[in-house]
């Protein structure tokens, strides 16, 4: 970068080594802030628009799911339909107000929700939150609405992981393998109490804008949808021990330990009588030590497990090695932007989503997404324009 000339002697000021840092310092603010405004990959209320799923669970003495379609407008005014909980009511929250800043982190404004939490996924199709509602925490995930859905797009190898809620909360993961007709097969069961014996068989079913339903041992009520790129199916259902969360992966591909390298937003939820969310910022090195900063749970906590080691398998299983966590199956998706997970933590079964961070594009250490929250400019290192200022002339 080259800076502005030192002015001649005509114009030389009383004190030139200050005017020309003052010169020095406008000249390398103009760049950040025109470099953030023409091309940074900022989040904007567009990205909000349109029509969105939402599924959720919450935990405590009361366990409840809900479900409902929300329509989002330019301003963010949402207006919410076809609401539905696990006590068949179906007069839920109908409208309210969503906001996103740059860096992708979702608030919301509506009856009955506090401390609400979300960051919107890179390709704009996937939030994920953790909220305070009137009734307990709550894990939320919403997904932009798709089209164009046929059973040909349920056929493969699925990973899914779920928890229920409750005061004898669990959680299961297991492989899924559905044929041309929807008849599904369940193998590699296991679930929080250590058993390996869940339902092997069912029929699953897909509509033409991407509703999943299921009829299988053990559950009712399920209602689910899919992604816009057929990887992703979110679910919530009754079964035989109380309300639950399903997540369903599309399995393939190979992964390698480069592709946890990164940033990554987690939110989870624990289930039981005293149910918490929890939600913080994760940076994974090379060598897949992990540390965690910017922590929060239900209680106003700020001081979370800090470090840690994960680890992902050529098929893209992941696990984790860190204070307070035992159990930890997840599994990475096939885009790398999304893993998630099952858990027994200190204080209980929990699932646990994150996702993937934006690229750090001027190769200082941090993600672009973090370096916008921190009011940085992604596309210039600091680290030179530090060395910048501090240059004077002869």
């Amino acid at each position: 970068m080259k800076l502005p000339p030192y002015p001649g002697r005509d114009s030389q000021p009383d004190n030139p080594h200050l005017a020309y840092k003052f010169a020095s310092l406008l000249y390398c603010w103009m760049l950040l802030f025109s470099s953030v405004t023409d091309s940074a990959p900022v989040f904007t209320i567009a990205d909000l628009e349109g029509t969105w799923y939402e599924h959720e669970l919450g935990g405590g003495i009361a366990p409840w799911w809900a479900h409902f379609t929300m329509e989002i407008d330019a301003g963010g005014s949402l207006t919410a339909n076809e609401f539905l909980n696990s006590t068949g009511d179906s007069g839920g929250p109908s409208s309210g107000t969503v906001n996103i800043n740059g860096s992708g982190v979702i608030t919301v404004a509506s009856q009955g929700i506090s401390a609400m939490h979300g960051v919107m996924s890179g390709d704009r199709q996937l939030i994920v939150a953790t909220a305070t509602e009137d009734s307990g925490p709550a894990l939320i995930i919403l997904q932009k609405a798709g089209s164009l859905f046929t059973q040909a797009d349920l056929m493969g190898s699925w990973y899914e992981h779920e928890l229920g809620s409750g005061i004898a909360p669990w959680w299961a993961h297991f492989t899924m393998e559905i044929d041309a007709v929807g008849s599904l097969t369940a193998t590699e069961f296991l679930n929080s109490a250590g058993d390996s014996g869940g339902p092997s068989s069912g029929t699953i079913n897909i509509s033409g804008n991407g509703v999943v339903t299921v009829a299988s041992q053990g559950i009712s009520v399920l209602h689910g949808v899919m992604s816009e790129d057929r990887q992703l199916i979110v679910a919530t259902a009754t079964e035989d021990n109380g309300p639950a969360l399903i997540i369903l992966q599309k399995a393939g591909g190979s992964f390698t330990q480069a592709d946890l390298e990164g940033t990554w937003y987690e939110h989870e939820l624990g289930g039981g009588a005293d149910p918490w969310w929890a939600r913080m910022t994760m940076q994974i090195n090379a060598d897949g030590s992990l540390t965690a900063t910017n922590f929060m749970n239900t209680a106003g906590d700020s001081g979370g497990p800090s470090s840690g080691t994960i680890s992902i398998s050529g098929s893209g299983v992941v696990t984790v090695t860190s204070l307070g966590i035992l159990a930890l199956h997840g599994v990475m998706s096939g885009d790398r932007q999304l893993i998630v997970a099952t858990a027994t933590e200190d204080n209980g079964p929990a699932l646990i989503l994150m996702e993937k961070g934006l690229p750090d594009t001027d190769g200082d250490g941090m993600d672009d997404v973090e370096e916008i929250r921190q009011g940085r400019n992604p596309f210039v290192d600091e680290r030179t324009v530090i060395i910048l200022f501090n240059t004077e002339p002869d």
